[in-house]
């Protein structure tokens, strides 16, 4: 019995020993969270990949829509529903749509509509219905 308390401990020292070996190299590759980074990127309408996500800050008493223009590029449907954002075009055969997020709260006003403060956080995500 002794014997195998003794494997198992060994075992498990093996164990932990391999694991502080693997994980340290994986932390010391992590990137840190550096405060001086912008936590909101923007996205240039040039950039040639496609994206799933749009987020900006709000300025006080501009619209969103208008900030959201002045970022990137934008595509209206006639009706006024934003469809493309950065050239990520929704796709009606996925059933996809731009939603509008104030704050991390789904916006209950459309984005022309809505007056942004310094403190806002714009998002726009691709959903489906």
């Amino acid at each position: 019995m002794k014997n195998k308390q003794k494997f198992f401990l060994f075992v498990l020292v093996v164990i932990v020993t391999f694991s502080v070996f693997l994980i340290k190299p994986l932390k010391q590759t992590t990137p840190s969270i550096n405060n001086d980074i912008p936590k909101v990127v923007t996205v240039s309408p040039s950039t040639n990949y496609l994206i799933d996500q749009f987020e900006y800050s709000g300025k006080n008493g501009i619209d969103a829509l208008t900030l959201l223009k002045q970022k990137t590029s934008v595509e209206l449907a006639t009706s006024g529903i934003v469809i493309s954002i950065s050239g990520r075009e929704v796709d009606s055969n996925q059933h996809e749509f731009w939603s509008f997020y104030i704050n991390g709260e789904p916006a209950q006003v459309g984005p022309a509509s809505y007056i942004t403060k310094d403190n806002d956080i714009i998002n726009w995500k691709i959903e489906k219905y």
